[in-house]
């Protein structure tokens, strides 16, 4: 019993860290170390921390943004999930492969109209 309570009061505190790492790229990270280190050219004062230049960068972060990088991070998989469920509650639900087939039909008589205006 005694030894479990001395392992106890023999570990050290730790300190806990209000910061945590995060990832970004290399070039990202280029970018934020340059403009910080613009910001940090001055005479007086404490020097800029990277945390204060992205929490003034926050805010102006608006909706618009949020939906086009939203959009960017979307897969060919997930755009064609997102026209499947359109079609579906527009015309009503169909299996995924029938919704394929349709797609594949559907292109097919474009190109087939498209090649007899050519000629």
């Amino acid at each position: 019993m005694e030894t479990s309570e001395a392992k106890k009061a023999a570990k050290p505190a730790t300190k806990k860290s209000n910061s945590a790492a995060i990832r970004v790229s290399l070039e990202t990270r280029k970018r934020l170390i340059s403009e910080l280190a613009k910001i940090n050219k001055k005479q007086f004062g404490k020097r800029v921390k990277l945390d204060a230049l992205l929490l003034k960068l926050l805010p102006k972060l608006t909706a618009q943004d949020a939906s086009e990088l939203q959009e960017a991070s979307l897969t060919g998989r997930d755009r064609m999930e997102q026209s499947y469920r359109a079609h579906c509650s527009k015309f009503g639900q169909i299996a995924m492969d029938d919704y394929l087939a349709h797609l594949l039909k559907s292109e097919s008589n474009k190109s087939a109209q498209g090649n007899a205006a050519v000629s």
